[in-house]
């Protein structure tokens, strides 16, 4: 089993530098095509890596992560905008507060240092 793991890591590399040299070699063709075949590498090298131990757990991974993601409850807009207000009132006043402080500390050091 292991043999197949590399085998298709192997295939995904070779893959990948002909798609490299390709891009290099024929640098005169049409960026449409070149787009076109770097998709089609990229579709290739999708299926490629798929394949090996390492991207079966990636995929694992993702639908894992897809599920938790549906599980998620959402805030309704109104909860959003109401939660923004009281972030931003509350970084106001904390603006407010701290300059005020540094007022008074700037006043304080002015009247020791005269």
């Amino acid at each position: 089993m292991k043999w197949l793991n590399i085998f298709w890591w192997f295939l995904a590399v070779i893959t990948l530098s002909f798609g490299l040299w390709g891009n290099y070699y024929y640098p005169d063709i049409e960026t449409v095509w070149r787009v076109l075949a770097w998709m089609v590498l990229a579709a290739l090298l999708t299926v490629f890596i798929f394949q090996t131990v390492q991207g079966n757990n990636f995929y694992s991974l993702v639908k894992q992560s897809w599920c938790e993601l549906q599980k998620v409850v959402w805030p309704t807009r109104r909860e959003t905008v109401q939660v923004t207000m009281i972030v931003m009132l509350i970084v106001f006043v904390t603006a407010l507060l701290l300059w005020g402080i540094d007022t008074f500390l700037m006043w304080l050091m002015s009247k020791l240092t005269g």
